[in-house]
């Protein structure tokens, strides 16, 4: 009897161990506050104990937003890390009375926040979850620092690594996500609205190769000023990042913003992906690869079926995509499958580097350029740089409207180069399904009479299958030219796990 109750007891202690303690967080609880359960929670998050005392590898630290919200004024500094196989994790009440809307707000401390409003910053294995159901319930807002345009963080990982923050608002903030010098890190299905600092997220000089760190089904909306067009960024990345899934919006404001030029996506690392997103307007760059700062060989970066238009013009010289500064070499460029429109006053593409810089494995195929880049000086690409441009294999595209190309210095219109140089490509206008120039409900989506870029594309399944409806590719004999695989289901778009 004795082994048996034994074994028992070293079973439910394992089985405690694996699944983790839970911890409780909630402003208005009148009990013993040390946090072990609703009626005795803690009543502040800077009240939170961490390790072997407290919140440690495997817990779960909740906090009530009450039955409809409970506003929260002071940060929460995690001095506790998880493990691969048990993280620690923070979460909205998921009880009724405790799942309503959790809020963090600093606009007490005016313009001079310093540090992060939640802190993982040395930390690993943390999880910050603001979801109830598919709702969003935890919000960080009004986290600034006008003197000091990295300072103020919503959440801060610096020297951290595997932290994932999802099911997140956060707005009118510095900076949404910030991170230094790390790995694992995942932000997804979060909602950023009004950034006006550095950066919305900034996974800086990340580290790892494919898919190591992921940005997906998140909205970026970034604040530009109206008199300056300066604004953040709306992601700085380093290596090894998946960005899919999501939307970059810039608007014009009157306030205050940082004092740089809005790019969406500020790239110095190898390894990257960014697909099925979509980019409305532009304050200086869609995505913009500068290999003067920090990668000076820019290698294996894929950029393919997004959707790159513009409603409001927020710069006057704005770039979809921009390679500049390469030293030596640029390797495994893809830029496949997307589609450029509405930005007829300036090029589309931009790939500009020193005379010696080589080139191997580039590519430019089954995109379309609509009401773009319809000045010789302002092409769909330019390539400069002789034995890059000759690196380059570029075909299968549509470059309606009359569009210009600039290769190695010399301008000429779309269809003489068609002739010279690309067989496959064409001028010929697409049917969408329904389309007006700078307007923000067109649908790009192929009709079924279309006859310019249904299956007229070259197969690229060797680096996807899917179309940015994540319907496989192709749905006809052939691939289709452009981000959307023919008609489609026109449905949402799948959500994917978080790990």
């Amino acid at each position: 009897m004795k082994k048996i109750a034994f074994i028992a007891l070293f079973l439910s202690l394992s089985f405690a161990h694996a699944y983790g303690a839970n911890w409780y967080v909630d402003r208005d609880a009148a009990g013993a506050n040390n946090g072990t359960s609703w009626a005795n929670a803690w009543t502040s998050l800077s009240n939170v104990s961490w390790g072997s005392n407290g919140v440690k590898a495997g817990d779960t630290l909740y906090i009530s937003g009450g039955s409809t919200s409970k506003t929260y004024t002071s940060r929460l500094i995690v001095n506790a890390s998880g493990t691969a196989s048990s993280r620690i994790t923070i979460r909205v009440g998921q009880d009724a009375g405790h799942n309503g809307e959790v809020i963090m707000d600093f606009s007490s401390l005016g313009e001079s926040m310093d540090g992060g409003a939640i802190e993982c910053n040395s930390r690993s294995y943390i999880t910050i979850d603001g979801s109830v159901g598919s709702s969003r319930r935890l919000t960080i807002k009004n986290v600034r620092n006008s003197g000091n345009n990295t300072a103020a963080k919503a959440v801060s990982a610096a020297s951290g690594s595997y932290i994932t923050v999802q099911y997140v608002n956060i707005d009118n903030c510095s900076n949404g996500f910030r991170s230094s010098y790390g790995t694992g890190f995942i932000v997804a299905y979060c909602n950023l609205t009004n950034i006006r600092g550095d950066s919305g997220i900034g996974f800086v000089q990340s580290e790892g190769t494919w898919d190591a760190n992921q940005i997906h089904h998140n909205h970026i909306g970034l604040l530009a000023n109206s008199s300056t067009k300066y604004g953040p960024d709306g992601l700085q990345i380093g290596h090894g990042v998946s960005i899919y899934d999501n939307t970059f919006r810039v608007d014009m404001t009157s306030q205050a913003t940082s004092g740089q030029h809005c790019d969406f996506i500020q790239s110095v690392g190898d390894y990257v992906k960014v697909y099925n997103n979509e980019f409305v307007n532009i304050g200086d760059s869609g995505f913009d690869s500068d290999a003067s700062y920090f990668n000076f060989d820019p290698a294996n970066i894929y950029i393919y079926n997004n959707v790159f238009r513009i409603e409001t013009a927020i710069d006057p010289y704005p770039e979809f995509i921009r390679f500049y500064s390469c030293s030596s070499s640029l390797t495994n460029v893809k830029i496949f499958n997307n589609l450029f429109v509405d930005n007829p006053n300036f090029e589309s593409i931009r790939i500009t580097c020193s005379s010696g810089c080589t080139g191997s494995g580039n590519e430019i195929k089954n995109n379309i350029w609509y009401n773009s880049s319809l000045a010789s000086w302002n092409p769909a690409w330019r390539i400069i740089g002789d034995n890059l441009g000759r690196s380059f294999d570029i075909d299968y595209n549509i470059y309606h409207g009359g569009a210009y190309v600039n290769y190695l210095g010399s301008a000429q219109s779309a269809s003489s180069w068609i002739a010279s140089h690309e067989p496959h490509s064409s001028t010929a206008q697409p049917s969408f399904i329904s389309y007006g120039a700078y307007r923000n409900d067109n649908d790009f989506h192929l009709t079924d009479t279309d006859t310019a870029a249904t299956d007229k594309g070259v197969d690229l399944s060797d680096y996807f299958t899917i179309d940015k409806n994540d319907d496989t590719r192709p749905l006809g004999p052939a691939w289709d030219i452009g981000p959307f695989e023919g008609k489609g289901m026109k449905r949402p778009q799948n959500l994917r796990l978080v790990r």
